[in-house]
Order: C-alpha cells, then structure tokens, then sequence
C-alpha cells in the first residue's frame, strides 16, 4: 500500500515539470525583423536633339539685340538674317586678333581648329557630347560652355570630325538655339564660313 502512495506521488510530480503548451508555442514563433530596401538608382534620360526650338524665319526678331563687334566684321557679305552665330574654318591670325575675349578649348590635340563667333552679346556657347541612337543625335555630358558672351567673344576649339560625331557645338540666343555637328562633311573641303541658324 505505501509503495502504491509513493509511486501515484511521484506521478504527480513529473506532471507538475512538464514545459507549459503555451510556452513551446511562443518558442516557435520566429522572431520579426524590419528591413529597408535600397533606394532606387535615379536615370536622368539624355536630351535629344529633337527637343530644340523649332522656329521659322517670319518669327525672328533680334532687333533689340546688340550684335557683337567681331560678328559685324567678320561675317561677310552672305550671312543669313537668322543666323545667330558663325563659324570660321582653320581661321587666320587676322581673325583671331578680332576677338578681344577670345577663349580656348582642346577637345582633340590634333584636331581642326575652329573659331566660333557668336552674334549677340549675352549668348551661350556649348560643347557637348553626343552619340547617335539609330538615326536620332542624342545630348550627353557638356564638355565646356561659356554661359554668358561679352562683347567680342569668340571660342578657339580644337577637334577631330570623325564620320559619326561625337560631340556637338550648341548656340543658345534666349530662346533660339542652333546645333552643330563636329563630323566629316561630303564635298570638296569645308567652307572657311559656316552660320549657325535655329532648328526650322
């Protein structure tokens, strides 16, 4: 009888150590942990050159423009009336002179040289990578730029004319902008004179 007792009494107190149900839930639950996404890389899409102003002739007006000095000398007899810049190929000392503000930049060390001459005061000149997608000229990275043409201010540049260019020369008179391409042109050589008109 008491070995019966004893052996009921030790029962009980195996029961009585046993892990509570709820406990060995609570221990399966994995613990929650917070995580942050990286932030998204933002693409800043390149400018086609299908974005520049298209304007037509009629609505030119730069009368209340002051035209620089080395333009009205140097852009002869033949320039249009909407050209808003020129440029002169290979140009002489004589020409060179006429810039009292003249600027230089080197693209290509062996490259053609290039003088290019703004008609207004206040005007922007670029030069800006670019690269042809299919048949569509697409804006990169500028290279140099003047933002603001005094007087007399003309831009020396040196570079190659591969066959498919490479970068461009951009004008910017307010709101009328002419592009320039820095590529082989077919023909017999390259004029000395080159006008810069606005996108038609």
């Amino acid at each position: 009888m008491k070995k019966l007792i004893f052996l009921c009494f030790a029962l009980l107190m195996c029961a009585g150590c046993a892990q509570n149900p709820k406990d060995v839930q609570q221990a399966m639950i994995p613990s929650t942990q917070t995580t942050t996404a990286a932030p998204a890389t933002t693409v800043t899409p390149v400018t086609s050159v299908s974005t520049v102003t298209t304007l037509k002739t009629a609505e030119f007006d730069f009368s209340k423009m002051a035209e620089s000095t080395i333009y009205s000398i140097l852009k002869g007899d033949g320039a249009p009336e909407n050209a808003i810049g020129l440029i002169i190929n290979d140009p002489t000392k004589t020409q060179l002179d006429e810039a009292v503000m003249l600027r230089r930049y080197v693209l290509d060390e062996s490259g053609d040289e290039l003088l290019i001459v703004p008609r207004f005061d206040g005007m922007k000149i670029q030069i800006i990578n670019a690269r042809y997608d299919g048949e569509e000229l697409f804006f990169e990275e500028p290279l140099y730029y003047i933002n603001y043409t005094e007087d007399a201010t003309a831009l020396l540049l040196t570079a190659d004319r591969p066959e498919t260019p490479r970068a461009v020369i951009v004008l910017t008179a307010g709101e009328y902008q002419a592009v320039y391409e820095l590529a082989k042109k077919s023909g017999s050589g390259l004029p000395e004179l080159v006008y810069l008109q606005p996108h038609q």
